[in-house]
């Protein structure tokens, strides 16, 4: 079986304010990890200390 997990981190929890910081994928395959993907994303608002 093969499959994708997804991950977003943001600066907050508040769909349509808050903004998207990084995005993470890993991909597996029979159950083992075949892949990982990660990158940061500049959410173009300041980042609320509370959100690190």
């Amino acid at each position: 079986m093969r499959f994708i997990a997804f991950d977003l981190e943001t600066t907050g929890t508040l769909p349509g304010v808050d903004r998207i910081v990084e995005i993470g994928a890993v991909r597996f395959v029979n159950g083992n990890v075949d892949a990982i993907y990660s990158t940061l994303v500049d959410p173009r608002i300041p980042i609320p200390p509370d959100a690190s």
